[in-house]
C-alpha cells in the first residue's frame, strides 16, 4: 500500500518532549538511502532506537502496527474499568489494581492515572488522542490489512463510528 498520501513527510519519531530530550524516542524513518543518511546523525540523538524501514510509506506502516494494538488495549481499558466501577468499585481502587496487575502495559502506569481523575471530577484534561483520529487510524489499518489478505478486527467499531457520525467537535477524547 502506498502510504505516502497518508503520511506527513519525513521520518515518524513517536514520543513526547521529555523522552526526545532523553534520547529514547523510537524512531522509524523511510525514503531513500541518500535522505536517511543526512537526516541520521540528528535522528540519532533522539532516539533509542532508529530504523530506516526503505521506501516512503513502510514508516507509516510500522506506525499503524505499533498502534493496532494500542487502539484494542485502551479500549479494553475502559470497558474493564467501566465493569468495576459499574459494579460499585470506587474508580481509585479500580485504576489503581489495574495499573498493579498483568492487565496493564508499560504505558498504563503514566495513562491510567489521567482516566481516573475524569471518572472522579469529570474534566477530561489534557488528551493526546481524539476519537476521530483513532478512527482515521483504524481505517487506514484495515486498509492496509486487506491488502496484504489479513482480516481487521477493526471493521464493527469503524461501521459504527461512520454510521454514529462522530464529529471533531463531539468525538470523546481517548488518554
Amino acid at each position: 500500500m502506498d502510504y505516502s498520501r497518508n503520511a506527513k513527510a519525513g521520518p515518524h519519531i513517536g514520543g513526547t518532549i521529555g523522552p526526545a530530550k532523553a534520547g529514547l524516542l523510537l524512531g522509524l524513518a523511510a525514503g531513500t538511502d541518500v535522505a536517511f543518511a543526512a537526516a541520521e546523525p540528528v535522528m540519532r540523538d533522539l532516539t533509542r532506537r532508529l530504523e530506516h524501514l526503505g521506501p516512503v510509506g513502510r514508516g507509516a506502516a510500522m506506525k499503524l502496527a505499533i498502534n493496532l494494538p494500542l487502539m484494542v488495549y485502551w479500549g479494553a481499558v475502559g470497558e474493564a474499568i467501566a465493569l468495576a466501577v459499574g459494579n460499585g468499585v470506587d474508580p481509585a481502587l479500580a485504576t489503581d489494581i489495574l495499573v498493579d496487575s498483568s492487565g496493564a502495559i508499560g504505558a498504563a502506569k503514566k495513562r491510567v492515572p489521567p482516566i481516573h481523575d475524569f471518572l472522579t471530577t469529570g474534566n477530561p484534561g489534557a488528551t493526546s488522542l481524539n476519537l476521530q483520529n483513532g478512527i482515521k487510524d483504524m481505517k487506514l489499518m484495515e486498509a492496509a490489512l486487506s491488502l496484504v489478505g489479513a482480516v481487521s478486527v477493526h471493521g464493527v467499531a469503524i461501521a459504527f463510528s461512520d454510521y454514529v457520525g462522530y464529529s471533531e467537535e463531539k468525538a470523546p477524547r481517548v488518554y
